[in-house]
């Protein structure tokens, strides 16, 4: 009988990215934004007899979050592909930490966590709780 196992993220060789798509009727004076976390720590409890008791967990500093760099834009293509100035970068980045966002002052971390609902490895379907701004949200 196989135990359950253990296996801690990686964060130099893991990230987590975001894509926010413009929407609305003011969409054509702004545009989409890419943003990546790639400082985290985290695990996933595997177990092999059932996925479906397998958990896993991931957790992110806010002040670590990287908004529409160049490179990262370039890698998503299409309507990301567009330059943002370093400026603009900066400005967006500290809307989206300030208050009115993720609120850095008063919320310093991400937390996603969640099991396994379905599927098999390699696809699996991964129900996410996530707690942003202190409130915890559930993704299908």
């Amino acid at each position: 009988m196989l135990k359950a196992q253990t296996f801690r993220i990686q964060p130099e060789q893991s990230e987590i990215r975001v894509l926010l798509y413009k929407k609305g009727a003011l969409s054509g004076f702004s545009h989409s934004h890419v943003l990546v976390l790639n400082t985290m720590e985290g695990d996933i409890q595997l177990n092999p007899q059932n996925l479906l008791q397998s958990t896993w967990w991931i957790k992110a500093p806010v002040d670590a979050l990287l908004v529409d760099q160049s490179d990262h834009r370039k890698e998503e293509g299409g309507e990301f592909s567009s330059e943002i100035s370093e400026s603009d970068q900066q400005d967006i980045r500290q809307r989206m930490l300030g208050k009115e966002g993720l609120d850095l002052k008063n919320f310093s971390e991400v937390l996603a966590q969640g099991g396994i609902a379905g599927g098999e490895l390699p696809q699996l379907q991964l129900p996410i709780q996530i707690t942003i701004h202190g409130v915890t949200k559930t993704l299908q």
